[in-house]
């Protein structure tokens, strides 16, 4: 990959900061080092913190609105043929952050110092970045395809008693992590996905007539029906042989 590096920049900008929309005729690969705030990168928004990167084709609109800490970033700017690696998205997660915040301040130091050799040393800086970038994304990646597998597994397995620590595991992540990447993927832990898939199914059972309330609370997962109807109530504010009358009268 041929890589010629325009220009690099470090910003720091101060409290609730706004970058008006624009665009670049080359690449731009931004390190967000420090603070927060939102960019919108072709109609769409993100949310960027320290641990994300924005890389972004040239000609594609952009702008960023800090928070009321401001910030501090490195802006590398560059020219390359078609791109070697897969990028998922324009800002990109990464969560071994530490290499890629050293590699892009040796690249500023090169450029802005240029000792001996730097013209062949800057290229280098710049590929180990777009090469971390493209791991990073090849993880998010390996990561919601295991997510997307266990999340239809708990749907299908609703009424089951779910070891979450072993599915942790055997999807490759870490207990803690695993109930962090989940609620923020589906705005709810594990636990509670699989209590709404009962409720949902023990719904469609209560429409009809076949089986009796502890039926119907067993065969959804539930201990028996005054967990059934105690947890109900709370959700719902009738009792499952409540809401059966309702829809009888219907």
């Amino acid at each position: 990959m041929n890589l010629e590096i325009t220009s690099i920049i470090k910003y720091v900008y101060r409290s609730s900061h706004y970058a008006k929309p624009h665009s670049h005729p080359c690449y731009e690969i931004i390190v967000y080092l420090s603070g927060n705030g939102t960019t919108t990168i072709d109609e769409t928004k993100y949310k960027f913190s320290p641990h994300t990167v924005a890389l972004i084709p040239p000609n594609t609109v952009h702008d960023e609105q800090y928070s009321s800490c401001g910030g501090e970033l490195i802006c590398i700017y560059f020219e390359c043929g078609k791109p070697a690696y897969t990028y998922t998205s324009p800002l990109i997660y990464v969560p071994d952050f530490t290499s890629i915040q050293q590699f892009a301040t040796m690249l500023y130091q090169e450029i802005r110092t240029q000792p001996l050799f730097h013209a062949e040393k800057a290229p280098l800086l710049l590929q180990s970045i777009l090469i971390d970038l493209a791991r990073a994304c090849s993880e998010s990646h390996r990561e919601k395809n295991s997510l997307e597998s266990v999340y239809h597994y708990i749907c299908y397995n609703y009424a089951n008693k779910l070891n979450y620590r072993l599915l942790a595991a055997e999807s490759g992540f870490s207990y803690d992590y695993f109930r962090r990447v989940f609620r923020c993927t589906y705005g709810m832990s594990p636990q509670k996905l699989q209590i709404q898939q009962r409720f949902q199914a023990a719904q469609k059972l209560l429409a009809g007539n076949e089986l009796s309330i502890t039926d119907i609370a067993i065969s959804c997962g539930f201990a028996d029906s005054s967990q059934f109807a105690h947890m109900y109530r709370q959700k719902y504010g009738v009792s499952p042989s409540e809401y059966r009358k309702t829809l009888q009268q219907e």
